[in-house]
């Protein structure tokens, strides 16, 4: 039975021309012999011949050609050793910016992954089905994840259809995960920004009532305690004792003559009164001072988004509103844990290139 040798990579198709030298061949040997297609075979000497790696000529009417290889052929050939392996797979630096891309990529699929899951089992009525909600918006994202990387793959491999159905899953998987990170963030800033929000009203309530009785007791200029004012008023209704039967202790005053013997007693009362109004606008302010201390000192509900706000009317000298900053920051943080399969996609093609870099070193 006849069996198709398995396909060599680009370094091992360039190694194994090296070893042969010049050669004469044809694009359907060399597709027999790797394992590729011819297309692939004839794109690939494109790109080594454009790299300088070889030179190459037709010959019988172009059916044939000569494959020279300038790089490689005077090379020792060597084994492959593990140190070897890993000298080649790091000799570019750009092998290393795709790796620490793979990571961030990474990372931020983790988290978007999590955000998801947690969105998801928030909607489930119950355990089974909040699990269950998890899983599905999980496997969501990692087809969101994995989808652009494949189909990069398969686009390189002439597989449109597939490469265009892996964009599809692309496109979906994303859009499902978007909203499922809108109501996530939609959530967690709403509670953080309304709990902020109910602290600092609470917090302007208790400054405006303090300010008010800083007023008031600014206006009382008595300062005699109660007790020392109320001793004054004991006396001064002794001497309005001759009037203090028909005045009903000097509180229904209809004459003159009464009303100038209640006089003093009228004036200690109102002292009386004052100081004790006084007293209890201390006690009222010393409890809302307390009240202050122990509350939190929050005073915007949403300072990130205020202060961003005030920044961009001050340096664009037009009016920004919180409210937009809000909706840009809520957008941002969105679409960010989508970007993990965009970023993966960048480092696949960082790898490549980085590949092509040491095969030519």
């Amino acid at each position: 039975m006849k069996t198709t040798p398995e396909p060599l990579d680009d370094a091992s198709a360039l190694a194994e021309l090296s070893e042969r030298g010049m050669i004469e061949t044809s694009h359907s040997e060399l597709a027999r012999r790797w394992g590729w297609s011819r297309f692939r075979v004839a794109r690939k000497l494109k790109d080594w011949a454009a790299a300088g790696l070889i030179t190459r000529s037709s010959t019988r009417g172009g059916q044939r050609t000569v494959i020279n290889v300038l790089v490689l052929q005077n090379a020792p050939a060597q084994p492959r050793s593990g140190g070897a392996q890993v000298a080649l797979r790091w000799c570019s630096p750009l092998r290393l910016g795709a790796a620490l891309m793979a990571a961030i990529g990474l990372a931020v699929a983790y988290y978007g992954v999590r955000i998801n899951a947690w969105y998801g089992s928030s909607l489930g009525r119950t355990s089974e089905a909040a699990a269950l909600l998890a899983g599905l918006s999980a496997v969501g994202d990692l087809v969101a994840l994995t989808s652009p990387t494949v189909a990069q793959v398969l686009w390189r491999h002439r597989r449109r259809f597939e490469a265009a159905i892996g964009g599809l899953l692309w496109v979906v998987t994303s859009g499902v995960a978007v909203l499922a990170a809108v109501g996530f963030a939609a959530v967690n800033i709403a509670d953080s920004t309304a709990g902020r929000d109910q602290a600092a009203s609470a917090r302007g309530v208790l400054v405006d009532r303090l300010a008010g009785l800083q007023a008031q007791r600014r206006a009382i200029g008595e300062l005699r305690p109660v007790r020392v004012l109320e001793a004054e008023l004991q006396a001064a209704q002794a001497t309005a004792a001759a009037v203090w039967r028909v005045t009903a202790g000097c509180l229904d005053i209809t004459r003159a003559h009464s009303a100038e013997a209640c006089s003093p007693v009228i004036r200690a009362r109102e002292l009386v009164a004052t100081a004790q109004t006084r007293d209890r606008i201390d006690a009222e302010m010393d409890e809302l001072a307390a009240r202050l201390a122990a509350s939190p000192a929050v005073t915007v509900a949403d300072p990130q988004a205020q202060t961003a706000a005030e920044m961009l009317s001050w340096l664009t000298g037009r009016p920004v509103l919180a409210h937009d900053i809000g909706l840009t920051r809520l957008l941002g943080m969105t679409l960010l844990p989508q970007m993990a399969g965009l970023v993966l996609l960048m480092a696949s093609a960082l790898w490549q290139i980085g590949r092509m870099e040491c095969q030519a070193s």
